[in-house]
C-alpha cells in the first residue's frame, strides 16, 4: 500500500504487510487532524495527529479524518 484514502468520518483499518508502516498527515492546516485508534469505535477515544506529523506502527490501527470529503495520505511500509 502506498497511499490511504480516507472519507470524512469513516474509520479505516490499516494492517502493515511488513514489520511496520508509517503514515503521515499531509493535510495543510492546524485544523486538519488525522485521528488514530486501536479499536475503530467512532465514539471512543482517538489520538489526534497534527498536520505534518507521522506515526509508525506495527500492529493494526484505525485512521479517520473529519476535515475533507476525501483525503489521501501516504503510507510507507518497511520489511
Amino acid at each position: 500500500m502506498t497511499q490511504l484514502t480516507l472519507k470524512r468520518g469513516v474509520p479505516v483499518e490499516v494492517t502493515p504487510t511488513g514489520a511496520f508502516a508509517v503514515i503521515q498527515n499531509t493535510m495543510k492546516t492546524i485544523d486538519d487532524k488525522l485521528m488514530i485508534s486501536v479499536n475503530g469505535t467512532v465514539n471512543q477515544k482517538w489520538i489526534n495527529l497534527d498536520a505534518g506529523g507521522c506515526v509508525k506502527f506495527s500492529q493494526p490501527m484505525y485512521f479517520m479524518q473529519t476535515s475533507w470529503d476525501t483525503v489521501m495520505v501516504p503510507v510507507i511500509e518497511g520489511a
